[in-house]
């Protein structure tokens, strides 16, 4: 149970940083109206939320069923371990964009 629980944890830090992480790259970039990482949450927080959501979908799915990769993977069936709950923590926001234009739907901010 402890081992479960710190897995999710593991993701879910990761996957807030990263969205912390493209919010403050956004707030420093001059060609952006926003200054902050409050004003960029501000602006852009539906879109944050899905992204998280959508993205915690597929890990809770991961989490259930751990051989579902197999299928979907090159490269066969990839263990969830801490390392790879915070690999795809990070990067979630990716994974999602590029399933997501598979289907002509895009989450952009």
């Amino acid at each position: 149970m402890v081992t479960k629980i710190a897995l999710a944890v593991c993701y879910l830090l990761a996957a807030a940083l990263h969205q912390i992480v493209r919010a403050n790259q956004s707030a420093n970039s001059t060609f952006t109206p926003w200054d902050t990482v409050r004003e960029y949450a501000a602006r852009f927080w539906p879109t944050m939320v899905t992204r998280f959501v959508l993205g915690t979908a597929i890990y809770a799915l991961w989490w259930t069923q751990p051989t579902w990769t197999a299928a979907v993977l090159p490269f066969g069936e990839l263990p969830l371990t801490y390392g790879t709950s915070i690999i795809y923590g990070w990067f979630s926001d990716s994974l999602l964009e590029k399933i997501l234009s598979r289907f002509n739907v895009k989450l952009t901010d």
